[in-house]
C-alpha cells in the first residue's frame, strides 16, 4: 500500500513541476530539453506500474533515484547560456 501511494505521489509532484520544466527548455540545448521529461517521466511511470503490480519496486525507485540524482548532476552541462537567468514571478505584484 505505501509503495502505491508513494506511486501516485510521485506522479502527482512530477506533474506539478511539469509547466517550470517546459518552461526552462528555451535555456536548454534541445537534446537535453526534450531527453530529461522523456527519462524523468519514464523513471516515475515505472515506479507507479511497478508499485501497481508490486513486483520489482526497489529497483524501479532506486534507479529512479539515480536517473533524478544524475539529471540534477548533469544539468549545468545542458544549459546554453549558463551565465544568464531565467526570469522568475514571486506573485509578489511587481514586475
Amino acid at each position: 500500500m505505501m509503495s502505491r501511494t508513494a506511486g501516485i505521489f510521485g506522479i502527482v509532484f512530477a506533474l506539478q513541476a511539469l509547466p517550470n520544466l517546459l518552461a526552462s527548455g528555451e535555456y536548454l540545448s534541445p537534446g537535453w530539453a526534450i531527453a530529461m521529461p522523456v527519462v524523468l517521466f519514464a523513471g516515475m511511470f515505472a515506479v507507479l506500474i511497478t508499485s501497481i503490480i508490486a513486483r520489482g519496486v526497489a529497483a524501479a525507485a532506486g534507479v529512479m533515484a539515480t536517473v533524478f540524482v544524475l539529471s540534477l548532476v548533469l544539468w549545468p552541462a545542458a544549459v546554453v547560456q549558463p551565465n544568464e537567468t531565467a526570469p522568475t514571478s514571486r506573485g509578489c505584484g511587481t514586475s
